[in-house]
């Protein structure tokens, strides 16, 4: 299966007291491709830094066979515009959207609020 990853799917993979994190070897397993979206990058990043965790797993993560990484395009930006993201995580949110729908793949995500808005945008 093909998909684009988002960050949370990310992040339970290397936090074992995720709540996910259980579920990351069945997710991950189950990709031949993770297509990653730059923002998804400068998410996990921040995650990582901020909780000190230093930036190895980013390493693996960006060497990872299975692992693409997706720019952003200008359409995407503008598809995240133009449905009126309240906070940073709405716009972010919306451009992993984008990306999944321009390559016309599934979006894997443990956010409700993104999963739920993947089907009805």
């Amino acid at each position: 299966m093909e998909a684009v990853v988002d960050t949370n799917v990310i992040v339970s993979i290397i936090v074992e007291d995720d709540i996910h994190h259980e579920k990351r070897p069945k997710v991950w397993n189950s990709l031949s491709v993770a297509y990653v979206p730059t923002i998804v990058l400068f998410e996990f990043s921040y995650f990582l830094l901020k909780h000190k965790v230093g930036l190895y797993p980013l390493e693996e993560l960006i060497f990872d066979e299975k692992v693409k990484i997706v720019e952003s395009t200008k359409d995407d930006i503008y598809f995240a515009m133009k449905h009126n993201p309240v906070t940073y995580d709405d716009f972010n949110d919306l451009i992993i959207l984008s990306v999944a729908r321009r390559l016309g793949v599934e979006l894997i995500t443990f956010d409700k609020d993104l999963e739920k808005l993947s089907k009805t945008l």
